[in-house]
């Protein structure tokens, strides 16, 4: 199983630092092909519309830079773990701009899901997402916006849905944890979880 973890290199607070740890650890102990990008902000830049990945060079991004390597592994992946803080309901910068710059994976056409519209897949296989979002002081309603949020993005990435997991305590950690290794287990065994 291939499994891409992508963190936000600047943000190293105690909460999504333990979550980090825990989570490579976990993977690291079960034997599974992991790679981990932790990635700063400016390691990509910013995606700028040209529709060049879409029409010039299709399902390559024009820009030659780091947002070429996360593209390679998230297609490769089975799994995709996106751990963010969670701010104002939204990701953070870095991983939103990680998220925009997988707009290569997907085609310009569209299609109609739940009334609404999306894009159509480029690739016969995308990778299952599990977002784990983290922060101390995330309200419910914070909460609810980034709910609505990764599962509009999980739709795009030909997904039904994102799993998504959320932190706001280190005492949560374990709970998460737990969480996060059973709903993964039952998925490797072909439970519909």
């Amino acid at each position: 199983m291939n499994v891409l973890v992508i963190s936000d290199e600047a943000n190293k607070k105690r909460l999504g630092h333990e979550i980090e740890v825990r989570v490579l650890n976990y993977f690291q102990k079960e034997t599974m092909n992991l790679t981990h990008l932790s990635v700063k902000k400016d390691d990509l830049n910013y995606c700028v519309g040209c529709f060049g990945c879409w029409v010039k060079t299709p399902g390559l991004c024009v820009f030659d830079d780091f947002g070429r390597r996360l593209n390679k592994h998230f297609v490769e992946s089975d799994y995709v773990i996106i751990l963010t803080p969670v701010v104002y309901g939204c990701y953070s910068t870095a991983i939103k701009r990680v998220l925009d710059r997988t707009v290569p994976n997907i085609l310009p056409f569209f299609k109609i899901i739940n009334n609404e519209v999306h894009h159509a897949p480029r690739y016969d296989h995308y990778p299952q997402l599990i977002i784990l979002g983290y922060g101390e002081d995330i309200t419910e309603s914070e909460e609810k916006t980034f709910r609505a949020l990764t599962q509009a993005n999980a739709i795009n990435f030909q997904l039904d849905k994102a799993k998504t997991f959320m932190s706001r305590r280190k005492e949560d950690i374990d709970q998460l944890m737990n969480d996060f290794t059973n709903d993964l287990g039952r998925s490797e065994k072909g439970v519909a979880v």
